[in-house]
């Protein structure tokens, strides 16, 4: 007989978000020893496979939104459990499981953690810098009630194993309750080809949180390397209020090269942009993994990025990718300028990219999921 596992999720048909490409990978899925339904507000069309969940029109006024939301996703999934029980409970992150926890349900309960947001926020660096009070408490706020579902789920699924390691050191989880669940790539999107640079040089940075991404570090490095004027530098991702922002820290640094700034980007633009692309470039401050990252190589294009949290385990430790010092500036130059003037060095990490990539595949994801039922 089959398992029956709920999937509650609250980006359904929102796919440029990692939770959002999380959900759609799942749909694809056939599964022979289980049957997923998946819950959300976002449900167009229920079925059998798919149930909504009615959010009053007045959640979205409420300051700390995402609880009352969270009551009512509870409110579905019981409604839904006595009707036919189910036997896990899959969360896509705490807050929707929140009062779930506090049920006769939680034993059944599977609550994913994404990223370090809450587990790093009552540290002091370069993560919290800039950050609005009132985002600063809800921060707070999300960490207590994050460790206490944690504390009361089954099982916690991690994304990677700086994740995971956090989870037990802070939280306190007993290691035999949390479970690694690598985030999944679709390597049939991404088609490698051959490496063949030629002047300008043309680099790629793609993330929301430019700050985060530690793209101020990125504009000093170039401005400092010998051949500052010979870069193509193209920022993606990039919310319009930000971008002017983005154009005078180039100017205040003094970046000589090229400089393209533009907006969020699907998939399939993605995909455009790193065919055009001969290095691929993060420099972030806080990362619980790098999906843009392992995109990149399964594109055949060499990485550059921070060894900040999760990206370590992307760049399988320096081999599949140039690994630096996270926040150095310096060893960035160094790096950018022994690249430079040896470019083969790129060969023997696009080609162990495109082997790690694999690692993060659409199917292992489907391999290590049957495996956390089972």
């Amino acid at each position: 007989m089959k398992k029956r596992v709920a999937f509650l999720i609250n980006q359904f048909t929102t796919v440029q978000s990692g939770p959002g490409r999380f959900t759609e990978y799942l749909k694809r899925m056939q599964w022979d020893e289980m049957e997923m339904i998946f819950i959300s507000h976002q449900v167009v069309t229920g079925t059998e496979l798919e149930k909504k969940v009615s959010l009053p029109a007045w959640i979205r006024l409420m300051p700390l939104a995402w609880i009352f939301r969270s009551f009512y996703y509870s409110k579905t999934l019981k409604k839904l459990d006595r009707e036919r029980p189910f036997d896990a409970i899959l969360t896509v992150d705490f807050s929707l499981g929140l009062f779930i926890s506090t049920s006769d349900l939680r034993n059944r309960l599977y609550s994913m953690v994404n990223d370090d947001n809450y587990l790093r926020i009552f540290e002091k660096g370069e993560h919290t810098k800039g950050m609005s009070t009132d985002r600063l408490w809800a921060r707070r706020l999300g960490y207590f009630l994050e460790s206490f579902v944690s504390r009361r789920a089954k099982m916690i699924i991690a994304n990677s194993l700086y994740t995971k390691g956090l989870i037990l050191s802070i939280y306190k989880i007993p290691s035999d309750r949390v479970f690694l669940l690598y985030k999944a790539v679709d390597l049939s999107l991404f088609s490698p080809r051959a490496y063949q640079p030629t002047p300008p040089v043309r680099y790629l940075f793609v993330k929301n949180d430019w700050r985060r991404g530690g793209l101020d570090l990125i504009i000093k490095a170039f401005s400092r390397v010998t051949f500052g004027e010979r870069i193509h530098f193209t920022v993606a991702g990039i919310s319009p209020e930000f971008q002017d922002i983005i154009r005078e820290i180039a100017e205040k640094e003094g970046f000589k090269g090229g400089l393209k700034i533009t907006g969020l980007l699907n998939r399939e633009e993605l995909k455009k942009y790193l065919e055009g692309t001969d290095v691929f470039i993060s420099m972030s401050r806080q990362e619980a993994l790098g999906v843009a990252c392992l995109e990149a190589m399964a594109s055949g294009v060499p990485v550059i990025a921070s060894n900040a949290g999760g990206l370590k385990e992307v760049l399988d430790f320096g081999n599949a990718g140039f690994m630096i010092e996270n926040e150095s500036v310096d060893d960035l130059v160094a790096k950018l300028e022994e690249i430079f003037k040896n470019p083969e060095l790129m060969e023997a990490k696009i080609a162990n990219g495109l082997l790690q990539a694999e690692k993060f595949s659409v199917d292992r994801l489907r391999q290590n999921i049957s495996r956390l039922f089972s």
